[in-house]
């Protein structure tokens, strides 16, 4: 008896499971191939999916991202109350880099 594997599903066919699953991998930090390999997704049309800011699953993905800043920022938060200065130090670079994003966004829209 031979088995035939099914050919992987266009992005287009992405269930809201789907997106739960790329939110969820992103927040780990996994990659877009561990996302592709795991839902058993064509790898062309997810990339061109992913490169699209206003697609589903770009939007999955940075939703993902930031819950993992979100983590990030509230451990960060507690080595600084432990009077940590190196996440002091992080936690300054951080917040200047936020401020510049936020200067570029309202003076270009980018």
């Amino acid at each position: 008896m031979s088995t035939q594997k099914l050919p992987p599903k266009h992005a287009d066919l992405i269930t809201a499971e789907d997106l739960e699953v790329i939110t969820e991998m992103a927040a780990q930090n996994k990659a877009c191939k561990d996302m592709v390999k795991l839902l058993h997704i064509d790898a062309r049309s997810f990339m061109k999916a992913f490169r699209n800011k206003e697609s589903e699953i770009y939007q999955a993905y940075k939703r993902g991202q930031l819950q993992l800043e979100v983590t990030e920022d509230d451990a960060l938060i507690d080595r600084i109350a432990d009077g940590n200065m190196t996440a002091v130090q992080i936690s300054e670079n951080r917040r200047k880099e936020a401020n510049f994003k936020n200067a570029v966004f309202d003076i270009f829209g980018i």
